[in-house]
């Protein structure tokens, strides 16, 4: 693990979402939240501002881009970035594209607060890709 506290940057389309998972990191004395945005594209854009060791990506982002995409683009930009995916329990099928991609674990909306901490500590764990 890190020394210093976990960096999350959450990435969700869901405004709401994002404040639950945000909220969650927040209570926890060893993560803080490195940013929060609403698309893929932005966390693009902003992966090296925020420099997060781990990035929790909602699958179904609001983008032009496929969240494989978006996967591949975090890792061409900072390629030992770990990355969390956040699923809506209809959906979490769609994760199976993205486990080649280098994605550590999935999270299941309605998230609970301590599966949310439970898989960022576990992630943590894992060697970098």
């Amino acid at each position: 693990m890190p020394e210093g506290k976990i960096r999350i940057f959450v990435v969700d389309a869901s405004e709401v979402w994002r404040k639950i998972l945000a909220g969650y990191i927040s209570l926890d004395e060893d993560m803080e939240v490195a940013g929060e945005i609403n698309s893929g594209q932005g966390a693009i854009l902003m992966l090296e501002e925020t420099d997060p060791d781990i990035v929790m990506l909602e699958v179904n982002v609001n983008d032009r881009l496929h969240v494989t995409e978006v996967i591949s683009n975090l890792h061409g930009i900072k390629p030992g970035v770990r990355i969390i995916l956040c699923v809506d329990a209809a959906r979490k099928n769609e994760i199976l594209s993205a486990v080649d991609l280098g994605v550590y674990d999935f999270v299941i909306k309605p998230y609970k607060k301590q599966s949310v901490i439970r898989v960022i500590r576990e992630c943590m764990t894992h060697p970098v890709v």
